[in-house]
């Protein structure tokens, strides 16, 4: 699920096309803040960068995994709960889609290992 944001370049109008074929994908357009923070509250898990949104995220205990290129995380990585996560290239490039992903999974993994390891998708040969 994308949450829209409040400018237009935080619309999920590119995701239009994905979310018309796949069931799993939902664009979330913004919300007001005082339904933003329970509906925060009841998520599995945040993937954004270093905003607001996260801040409340962090407030509400939400997992949450960081996206980082131009600041350092270090001193916005929450350590008081183990349910965060940051993904940032040392380089201080944006990190690329596999290593959100990868940064999502394994938060997931350890959060919620109840849940077991993620579906593998096994190509035939044919």
């Amino acid at each position: 699920m994308l949450l829209e944001g409040h400018k237009a370049e935080e619309s999920g109008d590119f995701l239009a096309e994905v979310v018309a074929r796949h069931t799993n994908v939902e664009i979330q357009p913004r919300m007001p803040l005082e339904e933003l923070a329970p509906w925060m509250a009841a998520v599995s898990a945040l993937a954004c960068g270093d905003t607001g949104v996260r801040n409340l995220a962090l407030a509400t205990h939400t997992p949450t995994l960081g996206i980082f290129f131009r600041t350092l995380p270090y001193r916005y990585w929450p350590r008081y709960e183990d349910c965060h996560e940051a993904v940032f290239l040392r380089s201080g490039e944006m990190p690329g889609k596999t290593d959100i992903l990868q940064g999502l999974e394994e938060l997931l993994q350890r959060v919620y290992p109840e849940r077991g390891q993620p579906r593998r998708i096994v190509e035939s040969s044919a």
